[in-house]
């Protein structure tokens, strides 16, 4: 699916292995509010919209178009994992 633009799987909690999109450079919306799953987004991705449920691991690498607005963490008590690193420019 690297044309992929936009996943919805809000609510769907009976998800219980993790989103792989790494390979989706179309990537720009995932909204992933109520589940439990982490959705791995590629790096340097054109992502503007980054919506999650209860995740454990949170990587956003070099993203270069989300802004703090374009995220959301229903709850972050379960996170393990969280890595955001912003391009050197």
């Amino acid at each position: 699916m690297p044309n992929l633009e936009k996943l919805s799987i809000q609510n769907c909690t009976g998800l219980t292995t993790d989103v792989d999109l790494t390979m989706c450079m179309s990537l720009t919306e995932v909204d992933a509010t109520g589940t439990t799953v982490s959705v791995l987004i590629p790096n340097d991705s054109i992502i503007t919209k980054y919506e999650v449920g209860i995740p454990t691991n949170v990587s956003i690498i070099r993203p270069t178009a989300l802004t703090t607005t374009g995220v959301r963490v229903d709850n972050s008590d379960s996170i393990s994992t969280l890595q955001v690193i912003k391009s050197n420019d």
